[in-house]
């Protein structure tokens, strides 16, 4: 009924866009704030709302429309305040869904602590406001014991995060996590063999390591760039490894094993043309690329 009643409510300004405070909505209808704003999150959760970032006041909703596809009105909601629900909220909540006591227990166990009361409040507004799944939010827990960040603030940020770029169901966290698995593989990686240890990685060295990551490239193919790298350069550089990357996956190669069959073939049609007595248009850089890192690796270009 509530949800109902604030959805009218809302509406009812939609023709002037006007900004309506989740107080005066509550005052209006005589209810409880944070069941205004627990009602705001269910529509936006039911895809009726949606949400509009850059509020001035994370205390205010803003409506207002806009024409949609084949003329449909469409109505934006913004309000970037998370409720806070009172000890009797909490007890209703436990009462009406079974599962929230045992969800919470679950996740106390995973991260290994018990929660303050302002941390159930966190995990419930993740649940009821912004419509999470329980096993949404418990594999969200086990990725952040997984990464030695077991708060619930932290929890919290990577999930509001996640809801910003689209990552509201189980399946397509699933698919978020294991690449940030990966990337973080890949990181650690490029850290040891670069020497980068104690600094953040920049922006442009971010954008190189997902990259990779994205291709899915081996940890051999990495390490295999970084000493062609390092044998032309004489330095640990990102972007010269990413160049020596990118020719040799434009060139189709997906592993160390692809680079050496590559340049054996080069070797073999090389000597072909040599004793037919016809000229080879070569690559100069992949050529010394590759000689320079097949002897690093022991191999023979002779």
């Amino acid at each position: 009924e509530n949800e109902l009643r604030v959805l009218i409510c809302i509406l009812s300004r939609v023709a002037s866009n006007q900004e309506a405070d989740t107080a005066e909505i509550a005052r209006v209808l005589d209810i409880d704030e944070s069941s205004v704003k627990s009602a705001i999150g269910f529509w936006k959760g039911a895809g009726v709302l949606s949400e509009e970032e850059n509020t001035e006041s994370a205390s205010r909703v803003s409506v207002k429309t806009q024409e949609g596809e084949k003329g449909a009105r469409v109505t934006t909601v913004t309000s970037n305040d998370t409720p806070h629900y009172t000890g009797e909220e909490i007890e209703r909540l436990f009462s009406a869904d079974s599962q929230l006591r045992s969800f919470i227990d679950e996740c106390q166990q995973i991260l290994g602590r018990m929660f303050t009361p302002l941390e159930i409040n966190k995990l419930l507004a993740l649940r009821e406001y912004y419509g999470l799944d329980c096993e949404y939010i418990i594999l969200l827990c086990g990725y952040c014991r997984k990464v030695s960040k077991n708060t619930v603030p932290y929890l919290e940020k990577l999930a509001k995060s996640f809801i910003d770029e689209g990552i509201t169901t189980v399946n397509a966290l699933e698919e978020k996590l294991a690449f940030l698995e990966r990337y973080n593989t890949t990181e650690g990686l490029v850290r040891r063999i670069c020497g980068i240890t104690a600094r953040r990685l920049s922006a442009k060295e971010k954008r190189f390591v997902e990259k990779w990551t994205e291709l899915g490239l081996s940890e051999a193919m990495i390490e295999l760039a970084y000493e062609v790298t390092v044998n032309n350069t004489g330095n640990a550089s990102l972007p010269y490894m990413n160049k020596v990357l990118m020719n040799w996956t434009d060139a189709g190669y997906t592993t160390a094993e692809d680079v050496f069959a590559g340049m054996e073939a080069y070797r073999r049609k090389k000597e072909q043309n040599a004793q037919s007595g016809s000229s080879f248009d070569t690559d100069e850089f992949f050529e010394a690329a590759l000689k320079r890192s097949l002897n690093k690796h022991g191999a023979s270009s002779d």
